[in-house]
């Protein structure tokens, strides 16, 4: 599946402060649960810009698997 706007804002902050949130013990629970809240107390500006990441995120997966479609397992 193509990573959604959220997703890629976790993974650049992830990676941003990944020695602090080491040096803390968290878990990936905790850390998706601070990035969330970071996610929804950013800027219009910001959360625009992971927007238009998602959009090409999305163009560039459906180019490379065309007949891609999600079916959750059951």
């Amino acid at each position: 599946r193509p990573q959604n706007p959220f997703i890629l804002y976790r993974r650049d902050k992830f990676e941003k402060h990944k020695t602090e949130y080491k040096r803390k013990g968290l878990n990936q629970a905790e850390i998706s649960k601070i990035l969330g809240e970071m996610w929804s107390n950013e800027k219009p500006e910001v959360k625009e810009l992971f927007r238009a990441l998602g959009r090409l995120a999305e163009k560039i997966h459906t180019d490379e698997y065309k007949n891609y479609k999600y079916e959750p397992k059951q």
